[in-house]
């Protein structure tokens, strides 16, 4: 019965291709090579995608061995991608194996018509792959005049149907001198190359990194950064192209950013755009409005990595071609002003002096449909407001803000000021780096104002937070699902244990808690614990034992938890020439959190919470202060901790309990202690890493 079913599932080629592109490439070669049926179905799905992206550090520097050498060395695997050039739809590829293929189309095109400037390609001739000299596949006209303008939609759909019936394809604008002077080269390449005309995904590199290495390409085609080639390239593909990820560009140069714009402007179908410039290279406030005002209005996902720097003295690029430009004859840049009714997703770089007001703003006031936001740091509290101003007029829809390089702006200003502009309980995610908390109750307001809406907070490399302002987050934030800190100073950015059994928290709904503590004064169990019958004790130890029972009995009831990483921040006084009120941290994996990791038994003298963590069912992976050699004997798991760990948390995974030396040791099992050799015997499934922590600056 299931020989039957399953031979009458592989009958049908409609179901094989529902399920192939959900399958590994390696799965769909394990089809080609299963029988001949399988192989005619699977094969155009394997082209589908022509992945030969490899980055340095996957490079084996004794012998390249990467898939686009493998592929320029083999003849027959360069005839089998002419057989399925109509099949590929997605292209990955670094600039010496682009090169490399240009200039195999190069030696198709010149082969077709050797004695004309451009070649006409009708559609679907490719009838006969297997002919000895095929026929290039057809896609619309393509030519320079009819990109450097921008079409209304009448005249776009007037100028594809009158195009419908075939490609023109200069060769001119290939060998031009001024775009690199490539030539037809001799002896030709192995297998001669016709275009890719169907390609929905491109993403390539244009010019190796400093760092980038070339693989063994043939003499002749060592490549050179060829920009415009690659416009060329993306021009013949406008009508079908959808995603687009351009890296290395070089974006100081004005024949290329005019060249970029004026194919950005013919790519009617797009909807994902990355630039990303070559090291170093920085754009002003222009280069950047000409890119935004060039894309498509189809446009959802626009990210511009580059830094913008308009004080840049030699940032001199030339948005209109003066006299002698080889482009010249093209006339000035003509830019969009109808607003992108359809992008989501902005990402604006990155800016060490800051924004000014003006360019920011033009640019926000044409992004009505505006969703996720990440935005660069301003230059003043005043260029702020006005942002502020134009992002609540104009960007009602924001429900992300993210700021990752605030440099001068990280007291955030910004933030609190997008926040307050967006409609009330809207905002989703909140996240901005290097956070100086000097305006709390501001902050405090901000995240009131989302606190049924708010899903993620994210404060990377914190410089100082209060802890009224993470209470903030834990009772107030009903829908967070992330609370992620990484700090600098963990007892300059910590909730205190006062704060934290304040109030019932809100957030149940939490599957990240990753926030440094602050449950004793030095980050070590507190003496009174040493005296298990309570007998010595004072009010103040009762008081506090009791809140480390409310505190740890609040994360057990986060039944969703996925990842717990309390840090217990502390410090103690470290005087010194320059500062004699210097304050050193204590190091993480040197604290620990009283009481969190032991089952109370008071025949044995043991006090502890641990019990109330056996809600947490979902627990993926348990980090912070919890390094089982650093801590003091008190705070330590015993063998009814194993037992326990063996008997709740079915889910773990991930444990912080080793020392952080054992990292780099070999077979240093000799020195885990035995207690978790034993927890490792009865869960093999956890790993008991090292803690990866190091909080001292």
């Amino acid at each position: 019965m299931k020989t039957s079913a399953c031979n009458s599932f592989f009958s049908l080629p409609e179901l094989i291709a529902l399920v192939l592109p959900h399958l590994s490439r390696q799965d769909i070669i394990n089809l080609i090579y299963t029988n001949c049926n399988l192989r005619d179905i699977c094969t155009p799905f394997f082209w589908h995608s022509l992945d030969l992206i490899v980055w340095d550090w996957e490079l084996d520097f004794g012998e390249d061995t990467t898939a686009q050498t493998r592929l320029i060395a083999s003849p027959e695997g360069l005839q089998a991608l002419y057989r399925n050039v109509d099949t590929v739809q997605a292209v990955y590829w670094r600039p010496d194996f682009s090169w490399y293929y240009f200039n195999a189309v190069l030696t198709y095109l010149h082969s077709t018509s050797s004695r004309s400037s451009s070649v006409a390609v009708k559609q679907n001739t490719l009838e006969d792959k297997e002919q000895e000299t095929p026929t290039p596949i057809a896609t619309e006209t393509v030519t320079g005049a009819e990109r450097d303008r921008v079409l209304s939609a009448s005249e776009a759909s007037a100028m594809e149907d009158k195009n419908q019936e075939e490609t023109i394809i200069s060769i001119e604008e290939l060998t031009a001198a001024e775009w690199g002077g490539m030539v037809i080269p001799s002896p030709f390449p192995v297998v001669s190359l016709p275009p890719f005309l169907h390609l929905t995904i491109y993403k390539g590199m244009i010019a190796m990194d400093a760092y980038g290495l070339t693989t063994n390409l043939p003499p002749d085609y060592h490549h050179i950064p060829h920009h415009h080639q690659t416009f060329w390239f993306l021009r013949l593909n406008s009508s079908t192209l959808v995603h687009l990820e351009l890296l290395t560009l070089d974006l100081d140069s004005s024949p290329v950013v005019r060249d970029l714009c004026r194919t950005l402007c013919g790519l009617r179908q797009l909807k994902v755009l990355k630039l990303d410039a070559s090291q170093q290279c920085e754009i002003s406030s222009r280069v950047l409005e000409a890119l935004f005002f060039s894309c498509p209005e189809s446009l959802e996902e626009l990210y511009i990595v580059p830094t913008v720097e308009d004080e840049d003295p030699m940032s001199n690029v030339q948005l209109d071609p003066q006299e002698g430009d080889w482009d010249y004859g093209r006339g000035p840049l003509v830019l969009r002003r109808r607003s992108l009714l359809h992008l989501k997703i902005f990402e604006i770089p990155s800016s060490y002096s800051g924004f000014l007001a003006s360019p920011l703003c033009s640019i926000l006031e044409h992004c009505p449909a505006l969703e996720h936001l990440v935005i660069p740091s301003l230059k003043t509290s005043i260029i702020s407001e006005k942002v502020a101003k134009a992002v609540g007029k104009h960007c009602q829809r924001l429900v992300s803000l993210k700021m990752p390089q605030p440099f001068m702006d990280n007291k955030g200003v910004t933030m609190m000021s997008l926040a307050e502009v967006i409609p009330p309980q809207q905002l989703k995610t909140f996240e901005i780096f290097g956070y100086l908390d000097d305006f709390p109750d501001r902050m405090i307001a901000a995240w009131t104002r989302h606190s049924e809406t708010l899903q993620r907070i994210e404060l990377s490399n914190c410089r100082r937070l209060t802890s009224a302002t993470l209470r903030t987050a834990v009772m107030n934030c009903r829908a967070l699902e992330v609370l992620e800190l990484t700090e600098f100073y963990s007892s300059k950015c910590c909730l205190t244990l006062e704060d934290a059994v304040m109030e019932k928290w809100a957030c149940t709904k939490l599957r990240i808690l990753d926030i440094p503590v602050k449950l004793t004064y030095n980050g070590k169990n507190p003496e009174y614990l040493n005296d298990p019958s309570k007998e010595s004790w004072t009010a103040l130890d009762h008081a506090h034992w009791n809140m480390l029972g409310k505190f740890y009995s609040q994360i057990g009831l986060l039944s969703d938890l996925e990842i717990l990483d309390l840090r217990s921040g502390a410090s103690f006084h470290a005087p010194s020439m320059m500062d004699p009120e210097h304050m050193q941290e204590i190091r993480v994996e040197e604290t620990c959190l009283p009481g969190m990791l032991v089952l109370e038994n008071l025949t044995y003298g043991r006090l502890g919470y641990l019990s109330r963590l056996s809600g947490l069912n979902k627990l993926l992976e348990l980090r912070g202060s919890i390094v089982w050699e650093n801590m003091d004997a008190g705070a330590r798991m015993g063998h009814r901790e194993v037992d326990w760990f063996v008997d709740n948390l079915p889910a773990l995974r991930v444990a912080h309990f080793m020392p952080r030396e054992n990292k780099y040791l070999e077979g240093g099992r000799a020195q885990v202690p035995e207690l978790l050799l034993d927890l490792q015997r009865h869960r093999p499934e956890i790993d008991l890493r090292p803690h990866p922590y190091n909080n001292v600056c």
